[in-house]
């Protein structure tokens, strides 16, 4: 597609007045314009090493403002890993797919702050492959190709996982012999048959396939089911040069590709341990009815069956390794003496099964091998002599006819495999656990959507649930006593009429359980933070998932939703788990008492908190607001042509938190993200007043910002006592009456209830916001700790690695003392134009820092029709090219910004090239940097206005330079394009 020359309606000439004080600071890391890049993500060690390059010498990095003058020079840096997936793909024209391709995962570390990266090839399995698809002759090798990532840091640790086509080699738990699982047993102190090595629920087995064909797709063919791969790798020091590097352990696979893996994630506690989650689809990804980009199809959709699962990995068995390739004995890396890449001596947990979607048969199935199938579904894990998932059986006839004898769960579940769990969330905070010391303990915390697949139980076979669409549901659990083959808590409230505002009748399942019928609810985000700051906190807040929940169909009107947890009374951080379903505000509770099997965790019928609610003034086409919400198309039918108004002025106030969804069915609502800082909340989303126009790029979305300084109770302004002055914004209505272009100014005190704040400004509708991030400040870096087996009267522990020149207490640098006033946003534009094909194809990225908690935001001058405007600065400051999947970062102070980000540049048919991933680093002085034109060298390019002049002392070296390749390489980046010799 032709890209649009409209950026932001936009923004086409930059004047001089940019946030970002230093001289541009963009890095590709990825250096591979004929392959396709994609996940481009950066991390970021909290500790410090003496900075050096990736040639391996010591040198200090230098900072310089936009004038060229250097303003400080620091000797050490933190690590930064920046990941992304690369290789050749093959795409399938005008469908969503993700293309067969031969892509690889790669981790690139900077150990000067950015300045220069070395890169690792994390997977190598894009020349492999574990499975021939075809028939007879036909068959052919199908390549490993890599198709999702997630990676997380915690100390001097990185973890990585990713799902990979190639499901061969890698040394998964599953295939030791009976002697490695009684060595490895022993060591860990554990019986042979723990759930950590046994194969309890089924991995083991042949990897599966997929023919498209059979989904409508033939033009797809045939894709091999992905598997779950996981590298782990440690920063270490050599001791004979001194210098740094992450030592990568040799890729670890989890899972056989008997089921098709998707939706990894990753968390981090330290301390504690590792784990990762993912989703296993029996019958591999089926495609949803969108045709746009994303992981999966646009709303790619699970077979029923597909669960959420998880493993994970001690913190103190993280970094061993095996002794060498022949001997399998733990030992740490510094005793490692092998040339070659170490292999993990303690692998990941076998996986398991968090939720209860497969379904259990009362008579024992076995394979042709004469193994038990799903041993999980018979044994007795509590040790009361019954099954706990098989304590009873039940009959039950599905839709086609067939009569099945199924397991009944010990606490009434019918494991009758109709439903699928997917898109998992996942967090995890440490705690401590045995009151003094390491071992440490962590509560993981997982919130996901889950198909319904209820309804009033019927003599009509053939008849589909009346109860359709997803849940939202939570889980929660020590991260080493997780939840088997559970029921989480459902998040989302019974559905009410929305004539009377009351419940719709009770129905029943096949057994005679009660249930409510509830509205659409999906996409969980997960914002949480860690004990001591709930602890600290005067709300006790500490956890707060989001939700997108609506009404009539997928893709249709919807709205942000929230759940607040708080700590109870008496709460004993040693204990207790902060995040417990009891733990979740609610002022009415129903099947407390554990009779439900529907609703195991309780049922609150409380409406959640409404964030994106808003009240109708005016629309198009009625004189009333009541007469809109009276003529939207109730029961999900198409609205007659020119019918269905439009929302023309809302207004958000602060009873609107309590609305129900269908108040103003017209919205929609999406991107939903944030963060908790104690007593603070920061929450974003994109919004649109016009859910059917927007659906086919006749309205747009916007970027909106919501704060609360209470946990949650109320959504303000910052508090006085927070140095809040007040502030003001503007909202763009479409009824241009009530202002110029329908632009009104709203002024709010400080600690005044505010409306969601417009930060994007979109206007028109040829642009649209694709895909928000935030970063808020962390916590402050420390001196770089080493693990000393011997530490903590031998039970272990972190020391000071002992090099000179960063005090032993108190932050090396003034940027490390914490300013939680600051956070970053990013958003991602979209052609709006290309939505009605699919998603709207990606554009540009913006981004700001804030002030005051918010309340102000540091905005460039622009101009736009001959005058200056304000907005977000441009992140690629490349109208060529396009840029999407932004992940972001800052240091304590907020004084420096990074961002990661997949760029690339297509032609008018399409063809993508110039794809690679893009790092750059933002730096905030204290003090204004001149913005009068500088061009020293007089070769009319400038320090300080676009394009940047990269090296104003040397008049052949500026943007429009050729960079010189081949055997002309002069080790000069001569176009400032942020890449030596071409």
């Amino acid at each position: 597609m032709k890209r649009l020359w409209l950026i932001l309606a936009m923004f086409l000439i930059c004047v001089p007045a940019i946030p970002d004080d230093g001289r541009m600071f963009l890095r590709n890391i990825s250096k591979t314009p004929d392959l396709e890049t994609e996940h481009a993500a950066i991390k970021m060690m909290g500790l410090y090493i003496p900075a050096q390059s990736s040639a391996g010498e010591l040198t200090p990095v230098e900072y310089y403002d936009a004038l060229g003058a250097l303003v400080e020079t620091k000797g050490y840096a933190k690590p930064l890993l920046g990941f992304y997936t690369d290789g050749k793909v093959e795409h399938v024209p005008d469908i969503g797919f993700s293309g067969h391709g031969k892509r690889d995962y790669f981790a690139a570390l900077s150990l000067d702050d950015g300045t220069t990266y070395k890169r690792k090839n994390l997977s190598n399995s894009a020349k492999l492959s574990s499975i021939k698809l075809g028939t007879g002759r036909n068959k052919v090798k199908y390549p490993g190709d890599v198709i999702g990532t997630s990676a997380t840091v915690s100390g001097n640790r990185v973890f990585a996982a990713w799902a990979s086509r190639y499901c061969d080699t890698g040394k998964p738990s599953y295939t030791l012999t009976d002697d490695e699982r009684d060595a490895l047993a022993a060591y860990l102190g554990i019986d042979a048959d723990d759930l950590y090595l046994a194969d309890m629920f089924s991995v083991a087995g042949s990897q599966g396939y997929s023919d498209f064909a059979d989904e409508g797709y033939p033009q797809v063919g045939l894709v091999p089911y992905a598997c779950l791969w996981t590298a782990r790798g440690t920063l270490e020091q050599d001791e004979d040069t001194g210098l740094y590097d992450v030592i990568w352990r040799q890729a670890e696979r989890i899972t056989s590709g008997r089921r098709d893996v998707n939706r990894v994630q990753v968390a981090a506690a330290p301390n504690a341990g590792f784990v990762v989650t993912w989703q296993e689809d029996p019958d591999g990804l089926r495609p949803g009815q969108g045709e746009g980009p994303g992981a999966g199809w646009s709303g790619a959709i699970a077979h029923q069956q597909t669960d959420i699962w998880y493993a994970y990995i001690a913190w103190n068995h993280f970094d061993k390794v095996q002794t060498s390739d022949s001997d399998p004995t733990p030992i740490l890396y510094s005793d490692y003496t092998e040339s070659t890449m170490p292999k993990v001596a303690i692998p990941m947990s076998m996986p398991m099964r968090l939720t209860d979607n497969a379904q259990c048969k009362a008579v024992q199935q076995y394979d042709s091998d004469g193994n038990l199938l799903d041993p999980y579904c018979y044994e007795d894990f509590d040790g009361n002599s019954v099954a706990d998932f098989c304590a009873g059986a039940v009959d039950w006839t599905n839709p086609g006819g067939t009569t099945l004898n199924l397991c009944q769960t010990e606490d009434g579940r019918v494991l009758w495999g109709r439903t699928a769990a997917t898109r998992a969330r996942v967090k995890m905070h440490p705690y401590d656990k045995n009151g003094g010391g390491p071992p440490y303990g962590a509560w993981v915390v997982i919130a996901y959507e889950e198909t319904k697949a209820l309804g009033e139980g019927s003599e009509d076979t053939a008849e589909e649930p009346i109860d359709i669409g997803k849940n939202v549901r939570y889980q929660t659990f020590d991260m080493y006593e997780p939840e088997l083959v559970q029921q989480g808590l459902m998040l989302n409230q019974p559905a009410r009429d929305y004539l009377t505002g009351d419940y719709f009748e009770l129905a029943e399942d096949d057994w005679g359980n009660e249930f409510y019928e509830t509205e659409i609810a999906r996409r969980a985000s997960l914002l949480t933070q860690p004990v001591g700051k709930a602890v600290a906190s005067v709300s006790g807040l500490v956890a707060m998932p989001l939700f997108k929940q609506g009404i009539i169909n997928q893709g249709g009107p919807s709205d942000i939703m929230a759940r607040r947890f708080v700590l109870p009374s008496g709460f004993d951080p040693l204990t207790d788990n902060p995040f417990a379903y009891e733990n979740m505000v609610c002022g009415t509770w129903e099947y407390t008492d554990g009779s439900n099997p529907i609703y195991l965790h309780g049922l609150c019928k409380d409406s959640p908190i409404n964030l994106s609610a808003n009240n109708i003034l005016t629309c198009d086409l009625f004189a009333t607001p009541e007469a809109c919400v009276d003529n939207f198309p109730w029961e999900g039918g198409e609205a007659e042509p020119g019918s269905f108004p439009s929302v023309l002025q809302w207004v958000q106030a602060a009873d609107s938190l309590d609305d129900e969804s269908w108040e103003n069915p017209f919205d929609v609502a999406k991107g939903h993200r944030g963060y908790l800082d104690g007593d603070n909340i920061m929450m974003m989303y994109a919004w649109s007043p016009n859910w059917q126009a927007n659906a086919v790029g006749h309205d747009k979305y916007n970027l909106y910002v919501r704060r609360s300084f209470d946990g949650g109770l109320n959504w303000t302004t910052t508090p006085a006592d927070l140095g809040g002055e007040g502030t003001c914004h503007v909202e763009n209505y479409l009824d241009t009456s009530v202002g110029d272009e329908g632009a009104v100014e709203t002024c709010y005190a400080s600690g005044e209830f505010e409306q969601a704040r417009n930060v994007s400004q979109l206007v028109g509708t040829h642009i649209t916001v694709l895909d928000p991030r935030f970063a808020n400040t962390p916590g402050g870096f420390k001196n770089l700790l080493c693990y000393d087996e011997t530490a903590n009267d031998g039970n272990g522990g972190w020391v000071n690695c002992g090099y000179s020149g960063v005090p032993d207490e108190g932050p090396p640098y003034d940027s490390d003392v914490r300013d939680p006033s600051h956070f970053f946003i990013v958003y991602e534009t979209g052609d709006n134009t290309t939505t009605v094909e699919g998603e709207a194809t990606p554009l540009d990225l913006f981004f700001s820092r804030t002030n005051q908690y918010g309340d102000e935001y540091d905005y460039i001058e622009f101009y736009k029709d001959g005058e200056i405007v304000l907005g977000f600065d441009w992140l690629e400051h490349d109208s060529d090219v396009h840029a999407s999947e932004a992940s972001v970062l800052t240091n304590p102070a907020g004084t420096f910004f990074y961002a990661a980000w997949n760029q690339w540049q297509e032609d008018d048919d399409e063809n993508i090239f110039d794809s690679d991933a893009w790092v750059r680093r933002i730096m905030y002085l204290d003090y204004d940097v001149p913005t009068t034109p500088v061009d020293a060298d007089g070769d009319g390019y400038f320090v300080n206005v676009e394009p940047f002049d990269c090296d104003d002392t040397d008049a052949s070296i500026n943007p429009g330079a050729i960079d010189k390749g081949g055997k002309f390489r002069d080790g000069i980046d001569n176009d400032c394009d942020g890449i030596i010799d071409g």
